[in-house]
């Protein structure tokens, strides 16, 4: 989990958990106390900022969705 707006908190502090301990404390309590099934995340590329570039700006391809497949799809015809 990782947001790459420079306002964000990813790795915690002092008061607050890391986007990664958020998301272990939420599946915790989804998996054992509410005894739901597992969810999974999903992230993509949302940019704000395309006309300045550079440290601590909030520019596109930051965040990207992979995929493990055992070979390529097929390309379009």
């Amino acid at each position: 989990m990782f947001n790459g707006h420079p306002g964000v908190r990813n790795y915690g502090d002092s008061l607050h958990a890391s986007t990664e301990r958020v998301w272990d404390i939420a599946l915790a309590l989804r998996l054992g106390k509410h005894q739901l099934p597992i969810i999974y995340g999903m992230a993509t590329d949302d940019a704000h900022g395309y006309h300045e570039w550079g440290v601590g700006k909030v520019n596109p391809g930051r965040g990207w969705v992979m995929v493990q497949a055992p070979h390529p799809p097929p390309r379009p015809s």
